[in-house]
């Protein structure tokens, strides 16, 4: 009887993963939204899913964008010790061209990687900006913290739940006992914030053309008023379009079906009405990421990943239920770049934008065949410094594509906060990019409070302006305005410090404008800014008459 049952599990699991194969092509599965399980970018809110009931709350989910952070490792290497490109040895995939050879390759940290996963390089130095500790805040994990949660009346971060211990006590939000905030700008400052597709989901889906020109107007209108600038809207989320595209199919958050037609152009009423209002306006992409782990929604027949899987050519990888562009392929980097030329030749955009989507995971299994065929090729790279050369390709390409189209567009990334997880994780190596000058600014996302056991705010912000320090490249400060009013449960004894401030992004700005190669701050995103929940609404609304104070 054990046997038999045996058997008959066998074979549930065998029908199951062939249903899965079958919806990796977008075949037989039911149509729903993205629920990712990579991070956007550390203590990232879920960033791939509708929040319940058009909160803007993060929920936790198995889509949620928050990448799990690991400690601080000694595999960054230190700014100062940046290769020069003369100095790193090329490889077989390099292009023959003048692009700059590939990374030199780095020793295995001081702990041995998983079987599972890449390994890591052996010789590059630790960063020693970076505040190393043995207890990472990380999104997966328990609490950093042996201090009693907050109490039901706070809202508590969606990461993790609340313990039942003692309740803490938790004051009216206040105004920081920290040094008087300055009221001068720097010169230039960029002030933006981020409109995702989560935005999109609720002002475009199923809108008709005045409809949503009406609420992209009053959403432009609204940042304009509160002092900013720039917004930078995400054209491009899933290896889709949210503008006719002869590269990418339509989007499903414009019709709920990838490849429908909405019948207009959302980016061309979106350059207009960002223009009309004075403000700047830069497209959003996310170059690798067509359809999210674990997910089951359908790619349209002609959607570029879809006919690479079918015919093998290797430009798209399947993975865990998720398809990514493929970034060892050439072809890959091609039609990446082919799709920011068609913005940038059809639209009057200020620049392109790429967030930290990059390698999907850590697994060897993901390029295996790749890289086994680059090592038979005469390549000598250890995985982790091939991949990290893989993503260098693209984005020399993309920046060189972008300034000989169009000189006055600018090209910038959003890198994590931790400096180890880009270089070790996402294998973006974002000092090499930034000593090459292959970016015109750097925006790391650092979702951090001041108070942070083991990520204060100033120490990664430090880390940072040493980074882009003597290169030119401009450092904009990504800031978490869905973390005001809630309890970071990852925090350590700094976990109450969003709920008991109130000035928290005005502080963070002023500690920011003094940075040197400081160029301006983004915010993540709209509708926690303008249009938090209900249970925070109060909290943000004095959020936002600080920051009227410095802008």
């Amino acid at each position: 009887m054990h046997r038999f049952c045996c058997i008959l599990l066998a074979l549930c699991l065998l029908i199951a993963g062939c249903a899965s194969t079958r919806d990796v092509s977008g075949k037989g599965a039911v149509n729903a939204p993205e629920l990712p399980q990579r991070s956007f970018a550390a203590e990232f809110p879920a960033a791939d899913a509708p929040f319940p009931g058009g909160s803007s709350e993060p929920a936790a989910s198995s889509e949620s964008s928050a990448l799990s952070e690991a400690p601080a490792s000694s595999e960054m290497p230190a700014p100062s010790e940046a290769p020069a490109p003369s100095e790193t040895p090329a490889s077989s995939e390099t292009p023959a061209s003048s692009e700059a050879p590939a990374p030199s390759e780095a020793p295995a940290s001081s702990e041995a990687p998983a079987s599972s996963e890449a390994p890591a390089s052996s010789e590059a130095p630790a960063f020693s900006e970076a505040p190393a500790s043995s207890e990472a805040p990380v999104s997966s994990e328990a609490p950093a913290s042996s201090e009693a949660p907050a109490s039901s009346e706070v809202p508590v971060s969606s990461e993790e739940p609340a313990s039942s211990e003692e309740p803490i006590v938790i004051e009216e939000p206040t105004v920081s006992d920290r040094p008087a905030l300055r009221t001068a700008s720097v010169s230039g400052e960029v002030r933006a914030v981020w409109i995702s597709y989560l935005e999109f989901l609720n002002v475009a889906q199923n809108r008709t053309r005045s409809e949503f020109t009406a609420s992209i107007s009053s959403m432009f209108a609204t940042a304009a008023a509160c002092g900013l600038d720039t917004v930078f809207v995400q054209v491009r989320p899933f290896g889709d379009a949210l503008y006719p595209s002869s590269i990418f199919p339509w989007s499903y958050v414009l019709t709920g079906t990838e490849g429908a037609d909405p019948g207009y152009d959302p980016l061309a009423i979106m350059v207009s009405c960002a223009h009309s209002e004075g403000m700047r306006i830069e497209a959003w992409i996310n170059p690798y990421r067509v359809r999210a782990e674990s997910s089951s929604r359908v790619l349209s027949a002609d959607n570029p990943a879809v006919e690479a899987l079918d015919s093998g050519s290797g430009l798209a990888v399947a993975y865990n239920g998720g398809v990514f562009y493929n970034p060892a392929s050439q072809e890959a980097r091609d039609l990446i770049t082919d799709g920011v030329l068609e913005i940038l030749q059809s639209y009057d955009v200020d620049g392109i934008h790429f967030d930290d989507y990059f390698y999907p995971t850590t697994a060897a299994s993901f390029d295996a065949n790749d890289y086994a065929a680059y090592r038979s090729g005469g390549g000598t790279l250890a995985l982790a410094d091939w991949r990290r050369q893989n993503v260098t390709l693209l984005i020399r390409q993309v920046s060189g594509a972008i300034r000989a189209c169009d000189p006055g567009a600018v090209f910038g990334i959003s890198p994590q906060a931790r400096m180890d997880i880009n270089y070790g994780t996402q294998y973006a190596d974002v000092q090499r990019w930034a000593a090459e000058g292959l970016v015109d600014y750097l925006c790391p996302q650092i979702y951090f409070g001041f108070d942070h056991a083991t990520q204060p705010f100033d120490a990664l912000a430090d880390g940072w302006e040493q980074l882009v320090r003597g290169t030119g490249v401009s450092l904009y400060i990504g800031l978490a305005a869905y973390k005001c009013g809630v309890i970071d449960n990852y925090a350590g004894a700094g976990q109450s410090e969003w709920v008991e401030r109130a000035d928290l992004l005005a502080q963070m700005i002023d500690y920011s404008r003094g940075l040197s190669g400081y160029g301006g701050f983004v915010i993540y995103r709209y509708d926690s800014l303008f249009a938090p929940a209900s249970s925070v609404r109060s909290h943000l609304a004095q959020e936002r008459a600080s920051l009227a104070e410095i802008l």
